[in-house]
């Protein structure tokens, strides 16, 4: 952990105990401020920073390949795809459901042997290549938490010229 750092900028990882400590540092630069946005601070204090619920180990997505539940969508896409009709009597999705599961093992196999790698399509592996280069970066000290936090706001929401 990294108390003694006196700026954001210079945290060197955002594992779960520096994000506590980002946020106290962001808590306490505050300064004026501080008293107008208690109520914000104690909620994001509770609800994400010392939540038994959701804590940071729960919720962090640095460095982890998948950061969201697309997989899990997808799939019930699929599954709601074969099912064809909304309303299924049970022992139709029972059967469907045993199907699938059929061929889990089967998929475990595949991708443990490297055969079967996540479908993505070529723009999110050219902005997933562009994350892993941003924390390669940021890893190495060649750029500070807040450049690297600037850079994924761009490369996840562009900014729209205002001409």
């Amino acid at each position: 952990m990294h108390q003694s750092l006196p700026y954001f900028k210079e945290m060197p990882s955002f594992s779960p105990p520096d994000i506590r400590v980002a946020f106290e540092i962001i808590v306490h630069k505050l300064g004026l401020h501080r008293e107008k946005l208690s109520a914000l601070c104690r909620y994001v204090k509770e609800t994400w920073i010392e939540s038994t619920v959701w804590p940071p180990e729960r919720w962090s997505v640095y460095q982890r390949p998948i950061r969201t539940n697309n997989d899990c969508e997808g799939w019930h896409f699929r599954l709601n795809a074969k099912a064809r009709k909304n309303s299924l009597p049970l022992y139709v999705i029972i059967r469907l459901l045993h199907r699938e599961g059929t061929t889990v093992t089967w998929q475990m196999r595949m991708l443990s042997e490297g055969k079967v790698l996540r479908r993505r399509k070529a723009r999110q592996q050219c902005m997933e290549a562009a994350l892993y280069k941003l924390w390669t970066q940021f890893a190495a000290g060649q750029r500070s938490a807040y450049k690297l936090l600037r850079a994924c706001s761009r490369l996840y929401a562009p900014t729209v010229p205002t001409d």
